[in-house]
């Protein structure tokens, strides 16, 4: 009985201690996603207001449209910020790994236990994982890969630099192109 308990807490040791490392990159994620969608919404409404005063001092046809497009966009992206609401997300995967952080310390009292009860804290810290985990939406599979270093840095910084591309750069070449091919300079 004693060896199943012992597995019992080196299984939970490792699965508490991969979960909460996996949930710490998640929180990473998503709050690179916040900020990448905060900034995104500040840089579309700049964009609006210079494009709007240059309504005034230019006589480009284009730059209504362009104006329009732009407002557009700086909706689009608040709306979508709101709506993944990544702040609030992050906030609840912090928890979520402190409280496994806290749950993975209370495995240490077993060293004092008689077997009886470090079999009821084996079952208590099990259930108390399960609805640790039940508070917040899981990590994606990248996040795991990542925490535990499966996935490649590189591939990872170049999928965030191609994120920001699309969200900063390719709105407004397709904008700008589809103005300059319709009301042509």
């Amino acid at each position: 009985m004693m060896i199943e308990t012992e597995n019992k807490f080196e299984y939970l040791q490792d699965l508490i201690g991969k979960t909460r490392k996996s949930r710490i990159e998640a929180e990473r994620r998503l709050l690179k996603l916040n900020s990448l969608s905060n900034h995104a919404c500040i840089y579309y409404a700049c964009i609006t207001t210079l494009l709007s005063l240059s309504i005034m001092f230019f006589d480009y046809k284009g730059l209504p449209f362009l104006s329009i497009s732009s407002a557009i966009v700086v909706m689009a992206c608040t709306v979508y910020a709101s709506a993944q609401n990544y702040g609030a997300r992050a906030e609840q995967m912090k928890g979520c790994y402190l409280d496994l952080q806290k749950l993975h310390l209370s495995l240490d009292d077993r060293r004092v236990l008689q077997d009886s009860e470090a079999e009821e804290l084996a079952n208590y810290v099990g259930e108390r994982y399960v609805d640790i985990i039940r508070q917040t939406e899981n990590h994606l599979p990248r996040d795991y890969r990542i925490a535990h270093e499966e996935e490649n840095a590189l591939l990872e910084q170049l999928r965030w630099l191609a994120l920001r591309l699309v969200v900063y750069v390719v709105p407004v070449t397709a904008a700008t192109l589809f103005s300059l091919t319709v009301w042509p300079l």
